[in-house]
């Protein structure tokens, strides 16, 4: 799956192990490499060094910043690994990010009924577009606000709203921006089922807000990656996304028949 052959004949090849449940199914045991085509440099230490310090520090745009300025140094398998840690560190700041939204929005707004899209008639997108945040006439009387979506943005977070109630999700769209091609294939598919799954979530507001067409095709997409990939460490996570995908699909259909 990360082989950078042309034609089979050519390409690395990868052997998967699985063992029989002796009933009607099998589980995944191991998996070897066979390659054809030499190995990628290895990645320059001591970027890799400045590169782990960075991420462990508090100024993760700098992180972010550093990692596309020396992907030309790093393995595919190296930078992935950077760009998960960078997720990973997105999502512990989620929680204070999302406090600091409904303060604010109570702060504007008194009415905790009301929402930040009516007082400033704005869509969702809006507060999502980072050149839209930064003009200088936008949410000119909410700085706080403004200053708190725009980096926001600039992490790599979206604003999310539900039932009046503000919070953020990592954005991975925008993670793999500028990454898809100088990381591994795995983390790449991997991205683009969670960009669905979180950022075009199928159900909002206790209602279904994408086709059944859609969830289908999703499944497939998850389906997929585990056949690819049997051996990713997500795939416990996915098996349990599949599973509320499937769930939401069946409940949809019952209530249509």
């Amino acid at each position: 799956p990360e082989g950078k052959g042309t034609c089979i004949a050519d390409s690395d090849k990868i052997s998967y192990w699985y063992k029989w449940n002796g009933k009607d199914g099998v589980k995944f045991v191991k998996y070897e490499q066979h390659k054809r085509n030499p190995e990628q440099e290895p990645s320059d230490s001591a970027v890799l060094t400045e590169l782990t310090a960075k991420l462990e520090s508090k100024d993760l745009l700098a992180a972010r910043k550093y990692l596309q300025d020396n992907l030309s140094k790093l393995t595919k398998k190296d930078a992935a690994a950077a760009l998960d840690t960078y997720e990973r560190k997105l999502q512990q700041l989620i929680p204070s990010f999302d406090t600091a939204i409904q303060g604010l929005q109570e702060k504007y707004l008194q009415d905790p009924k009301n929402n930040i899209l009516n007082k400033y008639e704005l869509t969702i997108n809006d507060l999502n577009d980072i050149e839209r945040l930064q003009q200088k006439d936008f949410l000119k009387d909410a700085k706080d606000l403004k200053d708190l979506l725009i980096k926001a943005r600039q992490l790599g977070l979206e604003a999310q709203t539900a039932e009046g109630i503000y919070f953020f999700a990592v954005d991975y769209n925008y993670l793999l921006t500028g990454f898809q091609d100088e990381i591994t294939n795995e983390l790449t598919s991997w991205y683009q089922i969670l960009a669905d799954y979180y950022n075009k979530p199928a159900m909002k507001d206790a209602a279904l807000v994408v086709s059944l067409d859609e969830i289908a095709k999703r499944i497939v997409a998850m389906e997929e990656f585990q056949f690819t990939f049997p051996y990713s460490k997500y795939n416990n996570k996915l098996s349990r996304m599949r599973s509320e995908e499937r769930r939401v699909g069946k409940e949809c259909r019952s209530r249509w028949s």
